[in-house]
């Protein structure tokens, strides 16, 4: 393997474990009781898969246990609110992010929507070829799905010339972005493949 694709595996290994850690912190979401605080403009409490906003509480029967819950969700609407000011501060325009995730905690998608018309979406840089680093499939990819583009990442880059082992065929992580109607919806998850989350792009975007 050269030293380029030895360089691209650690930044996305890393972005991966970040996602898994962000994932653990939101286990408490399970926990979470169904009423509750503000919700961002223009998003819903559930997206299709059975996604559900961390932000929204649900009645627990334990005490100790539901004070946790209201205590997490609050901080999570912080952040999601947090989110949205730094991005209108970045584009000058209104925008909106909220997170979601399954009960198994298997998927997890953060939903970002700003009100300005979307440019080319190239989070690693321009892509090519990965017969140039002698590989079959590199760590990252960039693929069009409908009106949207998304950028996959995987665990493990795959030597030229070897079949991708069915383990390793979906994604560990992606992001999407879609325009529509001057805004740019943009989902960065993992349990997800393209076409799920470009679908909820879509759906959002309706």
């Amino acid at each position: 393997m050269t030293d380029s694709a030895r360089g691209s595996r650690p930044f996305v290994l890393g972005l991966v474990g970040g996602i898994v850690v962000l994932g653990l912190l939101f286990a408490f979401t399970v926990l979470l009781p169904k009423s509750g605080g503000g919700e961002p403009d223009a998003l819903p409490d559930s997206l299709p898969g059975g996604l559900r906003a961390s932000d929204v509480v649900r009645d627990q029967d334990d005490a100790e246990q539901q004070g946790r819950a209201e205590d997490f969700a609050e901080r999570q609407r912080g952040v999601n609110e947090s989110g949205a000011e730094q991005l209108e501060e970045l584009f000058d325009a209104p925008a909106a992010v909220r997170t979601y995730q399954d009960e198994q905690l298997q998927r997890q998608a953060t939903i970002t929507v700003v009100e300005t018309g979307a440019g080319p979406f190239l989070p690693n840089g321009p892509p090519f070829d990965p017969a140039f680093v002698d590989l079959e499939r590199n760590v990252s990819d960039l693929v069009k799905v409908g009106d949207g583009v998304c950028a996959l990442y995987y665990q493990q880059p795959v030597p030229e010339g070897q079949d991708v082992p069915a383990d390793q065929d979906q994604p560990q992580a992606l992001q999407c972005q879609l325009g529509a109607d001057g805004a740019t919806y943009q989902l960065f998850g993992r349990g997800l493949d393209a076409d799920e989350a470009v679908e909820i792009l879509e759906g959002l975007a309706d």
